[in-house]
């Protein structure tokens, strides 16, 4: 997310890529769940197939941010 911001503010991103800030609060969920969990079925779910949907849905948005702003 910092990359993001930072590549925003230089210009390197265009501003159309702060779309991808809208993944924050699942972002947060799964932070949570990885340092809180502590049964491996559950970290397994909560963790890896949510940090999973994640990193999919913020390269979705990133790219459709990135096609938009042609």
């Amino acid at each position: 997310y910092a990359a993001v911001v930072v590549g925003i503010a230089s210009g390197a991103l265009p501003y159309q890529s702060a779309v991808t800030l809208l993944t924050l609060p699942r972002a947060a969920r799964v932070w949570h769940a990885v340092r809180t969990e502590t049964d491996r079925r559950e970290l397994t779910t909560k963790g890896l197939r949510d940090s999973a949907q994640l990193h999919f849905r913020f390269g979705l948005l990133l790219a459709a941010a990135l096609l938009i702003a042609r």
